[in-house]
């Protein structure tokens, strides 16, 4: 069961970090400085996603991929609490504190993983 958690919270990871790139890709056309943040952010989280969901899925843990999503949910994870840090809107409030869950979710599995013999 927690293998399945495991996975859906990588794949959540995955898909915030799509919906930012594909939000992101639209504002192209007039590139700010905020926009080029929102911009990382989403790849930050396909990233992330894509670390987590390697190493979630891996049978014998691997150290360095471990590490590796490790360091992108912590990356998730601040980014989570300098949003809801920035005096966040009722309307996006949401939206961070759910990144703050998938990055303290992402980073815990990470951490069970890389600890696991």
């Amino acid at each position: 069961m927690l293998k399945l958690i495991d996975q859906i919270v990588s794949a959540g990871l995955l898909i915030v970090g799509l919906a930012h790139v594909a939000a992101a890709s639209k504002a192209f056309t007039d590139p700010t400085q905020a926009r080029v943040w929102f911009l990382s952010a989403g790849l930050l989280g396909l990233v992330a996603g894509l670390a987590n969901l390697a190493r979630a899925r891996l049978e014998a843990g691997d150290r360095l991929l471990s590490l590796t999503a490790l360091v992108g949910a912590i990356g998730i994870l601040t980014m989570g609490i300098l949003l809801i840090g920035a005096g966040e809107t009722s309307a996006t409030a949401g939206p961070a504190l759910a990144v703050l869950a998938l990055g303290a979710l992402a980073a815990a599995f990470s951490l069970r993983s890389l600890f696991r013999r």
